[in-house]
């Protein structure tokens, strides 16, 4: 008897989400000691790339019988809505310097003297790279409505969300005082801190990226159908 085919994608995500939280998280110290940090990350790569293939091969291969929800016209416009800030935050990752905990000054942050390199994007969230798959996970999700798609974005989704929580988890390791004075002035939500009066929003910073991840989200518009052979079209939506 043939496998139910959202069994086997559910395999298939949960070896590509948890193969890349345990790797990369309890396991990464003993196998880094046994195998160097370069033989690691040649065994980490090669995990990552058999998992994420088998996830994409199953999610485009297998058939699509069984739906939580109908897609509807008008959840199209979640991803609408969604995607350029998600672009945002990607361009806004992409061009900007990671900042890093080691440069920061502990309670270095005061009203006329910003937190060493989380300025930009970074005011917004401490992940932005995370988010923005997120975002798109989310939108995604939500906008297609079948089992299979469900599996495969709440993977991205998953992880993604995981990957911020153990990211800060681990700065918060290397460094407390550091981690907590980073901890105090920015947030991993998007816009909390800035909400919170912790830190503020400067569009001067953010202009060139905001041009440009709008740029980003029509030319990914334009291109969908050939890069994952759906079609989108604003002319879809029902103004």
């Amino acid at each position: 008897m043939p496998m139910n085919s959202t069994l086997l994608l559910i395999i298939f995500s949960m070896s590509f989400v948890l193969s890349h939280l345990v790797l990369s998280g309890p396991l990464r110290p003993t196998l880094s000691a046994l195998l160097g940090e370069k033989g690691f990350l040649a065994v980490f790569s090669i995990i990552a790339v058999v998992s994420l293939t088998l996830l994409i091969w199953g999610y485009t291969e297998l058939p699509r019988l069984s739906y939580f929800w109908e897609p509807r016209l008008f959840l199209l416009w979640i991803p609408a809505i969604l995607m350029p800030f998600a672009s945002i935050l990607l361009t806004g990752a992409i061009l900007s310097k990671k900042p890093k905990t080691r440069d920061v000054e502990p309670n270095s942050f005061t009203g006329a003297n910003d937190l060493d390199g989380y300025t930009g994007i970074y005011r917004i969230t401490r992940h932005p790279v995370q988010w923005s798959i997120i975002i798109w996970a989310v939108s995604h999700l939500v906008s297609n409505g079948d089992r299979l798609s469900v599996v495969f974005f709440s993977s991205f989704f998953l992880l993604s969300l995981c990957g911020t929580i153990f990211g800060d988890k681990r700065k918060a390791e290397q460094d407390k005082e550091k981690w907590l004075t980073i901890a105090k002035h920015t947030s991993n939500i998007p816009f909390l801190a800035i909400l919170g009066k912790r830190n503020k929003f400067l569009l001067s910073e953010l202009t060139q990226i905001i041009l440009i991840g709008i740029l980003i989200f029509f030319a990914i518009v334009w291109f969908h159908q050939y890069l994952s052979g759906v079609p989108v079209s604003f002319l879809y939506l029902d103004f």
